[in-house]
This record gives C-alpha cells, sequence and structure tokens, in this order.
C-alpha cells in the first residue's frame, strides 16, 4: 500500500502534509519539497523517512519523529514561520534521526529531542540515537 502526500494550498490549508499509515513500515526519500500552511504538523514520522532540501514556512513543526521504529534523515532545511513557542523538528519517544545544514526563523528552536529544547536556530550537524540498554555490556576496543 502506497501513501500519498497530501496536497495543500494556500486557501485550504491541511492538518498534515505528509502521514504514512501506521501499519506499513517501509522507506520513504523525498527531495526538493516545500510545505505550507499545515495546521498540526508539516510532516508526521513513525518509520524511515530521508529528506533533502525541506522548505516550511509553517507556525508548527515542521517534522515530528516519534516511536521507536522512527529513523529520519534531513539535510539542507530551511524552516521559516514559527510561533516562537515550538520547535521546527520533535523528535521522541526512542526516535533516531540524523540532522545536517538546518536553519529556522520564527521557531524556538530547530530541534526538540523528547522534552529537552537544544538551543539554536541553525544545526551544523546532530545525531540522536537510542540509548543503549544497561544490560548491554559496552564493547572493549
Amino acid at each position: 500500500m502506497r501513501s500519498r502526500p497530501r496536497a495543500s494550498s494556500a486557501s485550504e490549508p491541511s492538518s498534515v502534509s505528509f502521514q504514512r499509515p501506521g501499519g506499513s513500515p517501509s522507506s520513504v526519500a523525498l527531495a526538493n519539497i516545500t510545505l505550507r500552511n499545515q495546521k498540526v504538523v508539516g510532516i508526521e514520522n513513525h518509520f524511515s523517512l530521508a529528506c533533502r532540501g525541506l522548505y516550511s514556512t509553517n507556525t508548527v513543526p515542521v517534522v515530528r519523529n516519534e516511536g521507536g521504529n522512527a529513523n529520519l534523515v534531513v539535510v539542507d532545511g530551511v524552516f521559516t514561520g514559527g510561533d516562537g513557542k515550538t520547535c521546527a523538528i520533535e523528535s521522541s519517544n526512542g526516535a533516531v534521526a540524523y540532522l545536517r545544514n538546518l536553519s529556522a526563523t520564527g521557531y524556538q528552536a530547530v530541534l526538540k529531542q523528547d522534552a529537552a529544547v537544544v538551543p539554536g536556530l541553525t544545526l551544523a550537524e546532530k545525531s540522536l540515537v537510542r540509548p543503549r540498554p544497561s544490560s548491554i555490556p559496552r564493547s572493549r576496543a
């Protein structure tokens, strides 16, 4: 089953621009995507998503990356609008991400990881990884 991006226009904003059904764990790759006027979130991700060239004019989060199966890559992103209270990218509940060359204007920050806001309106490079369970011994190098 393929999910389709929901088109949004300035006259009829959508709640979410791109949302995949919960039962379809697969990978999606996007390039040169522009999001405008969403009401809830630009992209909601629960599986694997890679995007290069992500541009957003919104007051809501650009990407919500959530859950233990969520893997996100965003390279080269420009996020404008923001309401000063939200972050452009929200990642939580064990989600992993690789983020590079991102900037935000109007948002509180580029990134919020779980409950912690990562200060800054630019992000050169950042990896978010799952914590290692304490029962797994660390390898000796």
